[in-house]
């Protein structure tokens, strides 16, 4: 980043100014789009957003089409060309594509690109502080959207509780909670951690399951700091405790939540997950956290006490 930033300076002195278009790939084209922080210096002229929908099934079979060269078409040169709005004759070239796109699982078709980038140095410290205080603990994935029936959730709570009083043996242990529950719980300020858990979507079996939990064990959650936005702690019970996070950004990226927990998780000496598709669901979020896990218990590691276990319905 800092020799493209060097870059742009030299330009900007140079008095000539980089051509840019931006251009997002998108779940669905109504998808409110985070500011540009390069839309002040570059040129933009006869260049507006180019916007793809484009599913993102995690399934290839289930795609339409080849995704690698839908990507290819969507960034050449040809579509800049047709893109532009401009005098139809010497049409200048598109010095840099401000991308945007949404997309959780992999679309392009090289062994590359499988290898994860790495995070931000920062964020792992962080995550390593957040570890270092919570040991021995265990984290617990429990992501409700969209779980059904809702009468479930009430006996996954018992068996989580269960599953957690066991690892304890009856000593203190921590719980960091992943979860899309609103982290502010039923406060004023309450409303769900995923983009797709609407808010009319929460029914009581959530607010009862999650009471059952934080009643019997005590849970440690993150929570995004907001410039201004003071957290209701007297709204909150003693047995749920956060952990504010600053995002850095202006505004406030709520996706840093999701790099923290996953990065804590991984760190915790136990990992517990729900039963896809009764007491959790299945996720590249979750996947990532175990394989990560597995790696480093496979490696030696003397953290890590146990990869990962599910808790899941009692058998009738």
């Amino acid at each position: 980043m800092e020799d493209f930033q060097r870059w742009l300076d030299e330009r900007r002195q140079a008095q000539s100014i980089p051509i840019g278009q931006e251009v997002s790939i998108e779940l669905t084209k109504n998808t409110p789009l985070p500011d540009n922080c390069f839309k002040d210096m570059m040129d933009f002229t006869y260049r507006p957003r180019s916007q793809l929908e484009l599913d993102d099934p995690e399934v290839a079979s289930h795609r339409k089409g080849n995704y690698t060269e839908i990507f290819l078409d969507r960034l050449s040169d040809e579509t800049r060309k047709l893109e532009y709005t401009g005098p139809a004759t010497d049409i200048p070239p598109v010095d840099v594509i401000n991308l945007y796109y949404d997309r959780r699982f992999t679309f392009i078709k090289n062994k590359s690109a499988n290898t994860p980038l790495t995070y931000s140095a920062q964020w792992t410290a962080l995550a390593d502080q957040i570890a270092e205080k919570l040991t021995p603990f265990v984290a617990v994935h429990w992501r409700m959207e969209r779980l059904e029936p809702l009468q479930n959730l009430m006996p996954c709570a018992q068996r989580l509780v269960e599953k957690v009083q066991a690892l304890s043996r009856g000593q203190p242990i921590n719980v960091f909670l992943l979860t899309d529950y609103p982290h502010l719980l039923m406060t004023s300020k309450a409303k769900p951690e995923s983009m797709s858990f609407k808010l009319e979507e929460l029914q009581q079996e959530h607010h009862d399951a999650m009471k059952f939990v934080y009643e019997q064990i005590n849970v440690t959650l993150t929570t995004l700091q907001r410039p201004g936005d003071v957290i209701p702690y007297n709204e909150l019970p003693p047995g749920w405790s956060l952990i504010p996070i600053d995002s850095m950004a202006y505004p406030a990226d709520s996706s840093v939540l999701g790099i923290i927990d996953k990065l804590v998780a991984i760190r915790a000496q136990w990992f517990l997950a729900g039963e896809p598709g009764k007491c959790g669901k299945a996720s590249s979020f979750t996947r990532r956290i175990i394989y990560e896990r597995l790696r480093s218990y496979q490696a030696g590691s003397t953290v890590i006490q146990e990869p990962m276990d599910i808790f899941k319905l009692p058998r009738k």
